[in-house]
This record gives C-alpha cells, structure tokens and sequence, in this order.
C-alpha cells in the first residue's frame, strides 16, 4: 500500500490516500475518516455516503482544505 499525504497551501497536513494493490484508493480527513474511494474497475469516485461525485480519480478534492 502506498499513501500520498495532502497539504494545504500553507503546509499543514489535511488528510491522505491510501493506494491499494489492486488500484482501489481511499481517502480519509486530519481526523482519520474515511471521505471516499476510488474504483478503478468503474473509474468513479464515490463518497462516503456512496454518492458519485467523479468519474475518475478526484479523491484529493474530497479532502477538506482550509
């Protein structure tokens, strides 16, 4: 697994992706929850409440940013 961390402008971390082996990723805030995932085998992005937000990989921009 590999994880990508996500910054705001300023430095301060707001969340990470975590890249599976298959290619599924997942996306959690600062505190650790879960925002979303991304399926490679539909190329969508979901959130947390299964709602489609993307077609294809837009996990960073469920991290909230401040």
């Amino acid at each position: 697994m590999k994880r990508e961390y996500i910054k705001n402008v300023r430095g301060q971390l707001q969340g990470h992706i975590d890249t599976h082996d298959d290619g599924h990723k997942s996306a959690r805030n600062v505190r650790g929850q879960l925002v979303g995932d991304y399926k490679p085998e539909t190329d969508l992005t979901v959130n947390v409440k299964g709602q489609v937000m993307s077609h294809g990989d837009a996990l960073s921009s469920l991290i909230e940013k401040d």
